[in-house]
């Protein structure tokens, strides 16, 4: 362990807290260049070198091969070849690995084989085909084929990297049908005249209208699916009433910072209709979500027409791997297998969280949630909540943002000293930072670097 102590050495205060912070759940809120590989490899060997743990008893998940291959390598010049014995992976080949060690779980114990893009094409054509000429997806053209087919695709693709089967998604709709149906009409209502300050009032009892509404669908398996004709699943943990609200407490904020005491602001709301709204063939306003609600009721039975045409030729997509260790893990007839990797896995590291999407936090959880653990699991989340790079693969900052939440007891550390940029470079980034609503503010403090390099 000698690399070990002299790189401890060189450790700065809150880089050497969160190496030294062993047990209970730890947020790490790291900005580029501020030495987070170095940290989480660091925090293994002190597990290592501080306890009895074995280290085939840590998991360290990142989201790239070069990550882990990078994080290895630090390893091993710190505790020798016990680093080979750590169990370090991506997620997709951490469920890989339960796959392979666990065949009978699987697939119904078959030798399922990853499908290539070609027979993803070939399986939702022949579902196309078979669609009602009336249904709204069956839109074909002779040169460019079916007009929804690659959307069709990149929503199921966004579906299963929030963590929803087929039955997941029909119970979200079945909930926002509900939403919708009550409250379109209201929305038509409001803007069924010119927008001024009594608009306002208006929409300020539908926003309390709103919040007294109570779905039955657990919230926790919700998201969001406008605009999902070509999905950005931003908001995965919310549904459509979530999603109206957020936007309405925005809408009044603007209002207010705008308005005078002569004049309320309407500006915001004349946005947020644009926005939110769609006049159909009878010049009638609605919810945009409401127009094309068929469309996502078909978009899910094609999902599990698809799924289910997947298994017959013993097939699997990419996507599928943390989909089907997740619905394992949640199946009470084969929980012993989550028990076990419960058990085998002690310590967690996870690298970027900020890029975690449904699905992967949900497998995150399920390996967390050992009754041994009492709220309070021995994980390192490692992440930057100005840098979600895989927002195009559905990353949920959410899940960075209430982290402690989830975990009451979780302590944070900032580390805000920056080894790679200058301080100009850095008070620019930040300018342009503070132009999103998700960052991290937990007890009043925010991240803000500071240069090490003059």
């Amino acid at each position: 362990m000698q690399d070990f102590e002299q790189s401890y050495q060189k450790l700065n205060t809150e880089q050497a807290k969160a190496v030294d912070t062993i047990f209970g759940p730890v947020l790490v809120v790291a900005g580029p260049g501020s030495g987070k590989t170095q940290l989480l490899s660091m925090r293994v060997a002190n597990i290592l070198k501080s306890t009895d743990t074995l280290p085939n008893s840590i998991l360290c998940l990142t989201f790239t091969e070069s990550a882990a291959v990078n994080m290895r390598q630090r390893l091993l010049s710190m505790i020798g070849r016990d680093a080979f014995k750590v169990a370090i992976h991506t997620f997709h080949s951490f469920c890989t690995e339960i796959i392979g060690q666990n065949p009978s779980y699987f697939f119904f114990g078959a030798g399922y084989k990853p499908s290539d893009n070609l027979s993803q094409v070939l399986i939702l054509r022949e579902i196309f085909s078979k669609l009602d000429k009336k249904n709204p997806l069956s839109s074909f053209h002779e040169e460019m084929d079916y007009t929804f087919l690659g959307d069709t695709i990149a929503s199921i693709d966004a579906l299963k990297k929030g963590g929803f089967t087929p039955n997941d998604f029909r119970d979200l709709l079945k909930q926002n049908h509900e939403f919708l149906g009550i409250f379109d009409q209201k929305l038509e209502d409001i803007f069924s005249e010119r927008i001024s300050k009594n608009t306002v009032e208006k929409l300020w009892k539908l926003k309390n209208d709103i919040e007294e509404f109570e779905p039955d669908i657990d919230q926790k398996k919700l998201i969001n699916q406008s605009e999902s004709a070509n999905p950005n699943w931003e908001n995965v943990y919310s549904s459509f009433r979530d999603f109206v609200l957020l936007q309405l407490e925005q809408v009044f904020k603007q209002i207010a910072e705008l308005s005078t005491d002569s004049k309320v602001a309407t500006t915001p709301l004349t946005a947020w209709k644009k926005n939110i709204s769609a006049k159909d063939v009878n010049n009638i306003t609605h919810f945009k979500d409401w127009l094309k609600i068929d469309k996502m009721f078909t978009l899910a039975d094609i999902y599990e027409e698809y799924q289910n045409q997947l298994y017959t030729k013993g097939l699997f997509d990419f996507s599928d791997m943390l989909l089907e260790v997740v619905k394992v893990f949640e199946d009470p007839d084969k929980i012993d297998l989550k028990y076990n990797i419960q058990e085998k896995y002690q310590f967690l590291l996870v690298d970027e969280f900020q890029d975690t999407n449904g699905v992967q936090m949900r497998l995150l959880e399920h390996v967390l949630d050992s009754e041994f653990n009492e709220s309070e699991p021995n994980i390192l989340a490692v992440g930057d909540d100005d840098q979600a790079v895989f927002k195009f693969q559905g990353a949920n900052i959410e899940n960075m943002l209430k982290f402690k939440e989830k975990y009451s007891k979780t302590q944070v550390i900032f580390l805000t000293k920056n080894y790679r940029s200058t301080q100009d470079i850095l008070d620019l980034a930040l300018q342009v930072a503070k132009q999103s609503s998700e960052r991290l503010s937990i007890d009043g403090i925010e991240k803000t670097l500071e240069a090490v390099k003059k």
